[in-house]
């Protein structure tokens, strides 16, 4: 006895459509099908099909493949495609002999429905990115491009399935698709341009038969055409910003010649998803085809079963002279029927129906898949980590950016490649000033998107957690505000610079930390006022350069006391190092001059010596009385002069001994009376009148003579 299957393949044999389920012999047959197929979207077609048993496991024939085969003129038409639902739907209503089963089957890219992902994909084109999609699910798929792609620097699937980011990725770039198909399999074909479709053997030419006339053709011929005209804008223009060329005008238009009033309508695009007017013009050209590709279309009813979505076509014969020319198919409706199985006997040729649909247009004009799939948006800000390479600390380019780990991204190795540079939002950002802080590897920050466009991302803030906690302790010091920074590489939290504010009412204060080096520089003038005490303690040493003039008033004492650790160490080299350190303009110690002026006491104290030096003049001004007490010794010394003056009375005394010695000459005068002593041995002295009155004696001693002249000379 034959089995359900050899019964099958008997019946199945000179059928015009013939059907097969799964990789092995099922005993189905066809019954009928409807459905649709067009460029640039999924087909579906629902494939009514017959059994002479009802205990078909309808489970078991899910994601199987299923083939139509349809005779037609220089070979077969196959429909391939996958069972996405199965269905026993009761006994055949025109027999008794057969049960009814219904399988909707659609094209494997229909199984991208069912993945839905969040993924970043960087610097690739658009067909790369594709082809990283579409690979797992194992099927074939061709690319046949006219136009050159340039990569994407950051592009994401954001909360969408990986149908939704085809379609979108396609749609953006004016590329459409259709699927070919032959016995074992389908493909999906992604093409940029009309060109690369191609003719039918067979079907190269299709005739037209109008459809009141009273003899037609059995198959292959086209009728009922009807023609459509929609009115479309005539002008597009789109923009866009780059922050790279912020200047730039990123400005791109398109317009198309129409005949009709409307024509200067316009639509004005924005933001174009571009950076450069190269991609704008191409964008803006592509989007004008996509406004007009529909606007001039037909539709015929067709039995030519060769002729399919994506294939060109000449027609022949159409009373209205001008549509005989050739058409690209956009879109198929079917209409399928084999004749019923009753009757072994009866002609399977006869009694079938293959009817198609067809909406075409002309193969001069461009072809640009409508934008249908909207581009998800971000439903608000959230958060991510900086990440950057192994061993950094700080990862940023000439713009302050920064890469991120987001959250949700379970692809990304968490390093320099997670995500594209992010700008970060600054309290203050202009031209080479502003306020300025990269985030950090590890910090978490706050990422928001720029039109809600996933491709955009923005930091707008930084938060705390639980790993990153504030830099004090909280809410313990809840009235402090400020920065505290860590130095980098290798810092921890006792190197830091700080500025902090305490705003607890009686103990405010503002605390300044300098990690390393603190330098100030005021243009103009620095005023500091100090209400009460002022302390500065330095670890080592202390200069001050002064281009100018030195005034301190102090109306209290002033006490200055040099420790042992400062004697002879004025003037070192090491010290002259540090002071020329201290600013550009701190080349050398020497000070042009000082005043110092008090009101109360100046005490200077200095354990072991005292050194001043001047290069120019030193001047000292006491208003009342100087005293000098040295419990040693005295030495003055002078390169050339000592001057004393005295406006009123000039004393020396000495306990013991006074010695004046000179080299030259020795020389006191007091008014009209002078003593002058030479180094050579003479002494004068000059005056009205020499008295001399003496106790004792005088004893007057030459080894040569005694001279006395005068007019007169008295003796007693």
């Amino acid at each position: 006895m034959p089995s359900i299957s050899d019964v099958s393949d008997i019946l199945n044999a000179d059928r015009v459509i013939r059907v097969s389920v799964g990789a092995e012999p099922s005993g189905f047959l066809f019954d009928a099908m409807q459905g649709t197929d067009a460029l640039s979207a999924l087909s579906e077609y629902r494939v009514r099909l017959l059994h002479r048993s009802m205990q078909v496991d309808v489970g078991s024939l899910l994601g199987q493949p299923l083939t139509l085969t349809i005779e037609a003129a220089a070979s077969p038409r196959y429909i391939h495609g996958v069972i996405a639902r199965f269905a026993l739907v009761g006994l055949a209503a025109d027999t008794d002999r057969y049960f009814a089963y219904e399988a909707v089957v659609v094209p494997w890219l229909w199984l991208a429905t069912h993945k839905r992902e969040f993924r970043i994909y960087q610097n690739q084109t658009v067909p790369d990115t594709i082809k990283q999609v579409l690979s797992p699910y194992g099927h074939t798929f061709e690319f046949e491009l006219a136009e050159n792609y340039e990569p994407r620097v950051y592009c994401v699937q954001y909360d969408e399935t990986d149908f939704q980011f085809v379609s979108r990725l396609l749609e953006a770039e004016g590329i459409h698709y259709y699927f070919r198909h032959v016995e074992d399999k389908h493909t999906l074909v992604m093409s940029d341009e009309v060109q690369s479709h191609k003719t039918v053997a067979g079907y190269e030419q299709v005739a037209y038969f109008p459809e009141d006339k009273l003899t037609l053709p059995r198959q292959d011929y086209m009728t009922q055409m009807a023609v459509y005209q929609d009115l479309r804008p005539g002008r597009y223009t789109t923009n866009d910003y780059n922050f790279v060329t912020p200047n730039a005008d990123l400005k791109a238009r398109q317009q198309i010649p129409l005949k009709h009033e409307h024509s200067q309508a316009e639509v004005y695009d924005w933001p174009g998803n571009y950076g450069d007017t190269t991609l704008g013009e191409r964008y803006a050209r592509q989007r004008m085809q996509e406004q007009h590709h529909v606007r001039d279309t037909r539709t015929l009813r067709s039995t030519a079963r060769g002729v399919a979505t994506g294939s060109l076509f000449n027609l022949m014969g159409c009373p209205r002279t001008e549509e005989n020319r050739e058409y690209l198919v956009l879109a198929t409706r079917y209409d399928l029927k084999e004749n019923n199985y009753s009757s072994v006997g009866d002609d399977p040729s006869q009694g079938h129906r293959c009817l198609f649909m067809l909406t075409v247009q002309d193969t001069k004009l461009p072809f640009r898949p409508s934008r249908v799939t909207e581009k998800p948006r971000t439903k608000g800000p959230q958060t991510a980590v900086v990440v950057g390479p192994a061993g950094k600390e700080i990862w940023t380019d000439e713009y302050g950016r920064v890469k991120v780990h987001f959250h949700w991204d379970r692809y990304d190795s968490r390093d320099e490649n997670s995500s594209c540079w992010i700008r970060v939002s600054s309290s203050w950002a202009s031209g080479n000033f502003g306020a300025i802080q990269v985030p950090r590897i590890g910090d978490e920050v706050i990422v928001d998107f720029l039109n809600g466009d996933p491709d955009y991302p923005i930091i707008t803030g930084r938060v705390y957690n639980a790993a990153k906690m504030p830099p004090w302790k909280l809410p313990d010091n809840e009235t402090q505000m400020g920065i505290y920074t860590r130095s980098s590489p290798g810092g921890n939290y006792h190197t830091a610079n700080a500025l902090r504010f305490e705003d607890k009412i009686g103990e405010e204060e503002i605390y300044v930390l300098a990690q390393k080096d603190r330098n100030e520089k005021t243009k103009n003038n620095h005023t500091e006022r100090i209400d009460n005490n002022w302390v500065q303690s330095v670890g080592r040493h202390k200069a001050i350069e002064v281009d100018g003039n030195h005034s301190e008033s102090v109306h209290g004492n002033m006490t200055l006391h040099v420790g042992p650790s400062g004697v002879g160490r004025v003037l070192t080299s090491s010290f002259r190092k540090l002071v020329e350190g201290i600013a550009d303009v701190a080349k050398s110690l020497p000070i042009p001059g000082i005043n110092q002026l008090g009101r109360g006491v100046y005490s200077l104290f200095a354990d072991q010596a005292i050194n001043e030096a001047t290069a120019g003049v030193k001047t000292q001004f006491v208003g009342l009385t100087k005293t000098v007490t040295v419990g040693g010794t005295i030495v003055e010394s002078a390169g050339h002069s000592i001057q004393f003056t005295s406006g009123s009375h000039f004393s020396a005394d000495a306990a013991n001994t006074v010695s004046l010695t000179s080299n030259g000459e020795f020389h006191v005068q007091v008014g009209k009376s002078e003593l002058r002593l030479t180094a050579d041995g003479f002494i004068r002295l000059s005056g009205d009148t020499l008295f001399l009155d003496f106790e004792n004696g005088i004893e007057m001693q030459a080894k040569n003579e005694i001279a006395l002249s005068s007019k007169k000379i008295n003796l007693n």
